[in-house]
């Protein structure tokens, strides 16, 4: 059968990775993937080197802005794209619908012109302002045949008492690739030039504001002052139209933690895992209620000891003190502590991330998750 993917952006970010991850897990003896995104980007080749069929169509994500014209024309096309989906679902012989991300609305009319059941895999939140919030959820439980929700976090707040439509499939790792390595953190070191026993932070993201990079950025000038050559990497990089946003956060960090702070621009798919197995200290950082945080399955598979704030999911993934440290939300002097803590001791580091690896084979295997989806 095939299954036709639909996602509103091409960027690399924890759903859209999350999506690459099902799509080359497929059983292929029984599912073909066919992936639909607005246009070219960093994860175009590799879902072609997934084996998936790419194609392309002018699907928009909905914004959070008060210009009537750009809401005019958003509803104009709209139609317009579902039903050139359709057809070429009809035509294909597509046999489900799966759509990734909650403000991706078109799935529903999609599955219902193509005449085809839907999945609406969400993986969001803190959805505002909250009357959109309330209209994409109405959306979703009408128009999907089943939702598929990223955490129990994200099914109690925005699904409560829908058990028999919501199932709960943890956001997925590949733990063949994900996995400790000790010869990552010297090659990382060499990669970017930095001492041999130089502490370690990293933290990998899409540069949103909801990412709190400002909270780890000013974290790193306290851990720099403790741990002699202590250096933060940051992987990622703003998507199109906000480049404003990557440059205040350089301005940021050469004021803040000047020398601290390692800007590495975006990161191949292929690189990610050994980044992060890399580090001493994964860092999540976000300031606003995280509905899964990828990054925390993923540093939990890599061995990597983590902090996380204190705040959405991480309450539900991270056993505090036992597979990882929390702080509390946005505060640079909570999270410096924390990484603080895991820098100064080895022997809590080690039994943080033997303890994450083994919540991520049992909960974040890819294999077994996409059996479940």
């Amino acid at each position: 059968m095939k299954v036709l993917y639909l996602s509103i952006t091409s960027e690399i970010g924890g759903a859209d990775l999350a999506m690459l991850r099902t799509v080359r897990e497929l059983d292929r003896s029984r599912f073909a993937p066919v992936v639909a995104l607005p246009g070219e980007g960093p994860l175009v080749e590799a879902f072609r080197e997934a084996g998936a069929e790419t194609v392309f169509f002018p699907m928009r994500r909905l914004r959070r802005t008060l210009n009537p014209l750009w809401h005019l024309s958003y509803c104009l096309a709209f139609r317009g794209t579902c039903r050139r989906i359709a057809e070429f679902a009809r035509k294909s012989g597509v046999g489900l619908v799966h759509t990734n991300s909650l403000p991706n609305i078109y799935g529903g009319p999609v599955a219902r012109l193509a005449g085809v059941p839907h999945v609406w895999e969400v993986r969001e939140i803190d959805l505002r302002p909250r009357v959109v919030r309330r209209w994409l959820v109405r959306r979703a439980l009408r128009g999907a045949d089943r939702i598929v929700a990223m955490s129990r976090t994200i099914a109690d707040a925005l699904f409560p008492g829908e058990e028999e439509n919501v199932s709960v499939v943890y956001g997925s790792v590949d733990l063949e690739k994900y996995r400790p390595d000790p010869a990552a953190g010297r090659a990382l070191r060499e990669r970017f030039g930095l001492e041999p026993g130089a502490p370690l932070a990293g933290i990998w993201c899409r540069f949103d504001e909801w990412k709190g990079l400002p909270v780890a950025i000013e974290a790193a000038g306290e851990l720099a002052r403790e741990f002699p050559g202590f250096r933060l990497l940051v992987a990622g990089g703003p998507t199109a139209g906000h480049e404003r946003y990557a440059e205040d956060l350089r301005a940021l960090a050469e004021s803040a933690s000047p020398g601290a702070v390692v800007f590495t621009g975006w990161l191949e798919p292929a690189g990610i895992p050994g980044f992060v197995a890399g580090l001493d200290v994964a860092v999540h950082a976000s300031t606003s209620p995280e509905p899964f945080g990828l990054v925390i399955a993923e540093a939990m598979a890599a061995g990597t000891p983590l902090v996380a704030p204190r705040i959405g999911s991480p309450l539900e993934l991270v056993a505090d003190g036992v597979d990882g440290l929390l702080y509390p939300a946005g505060d640079p002097g909570g999270l410096a502590a924390a990484a603080g803590r895991l820098l100064g001791d080895r022997k809590l580091a080690a039994e943080c991330a033997a303890a994450g690896r083994a919540k991520a084979e049992k909960l974040f295997d890819v294999k077994l998750n996409v059996r479940r989806i």
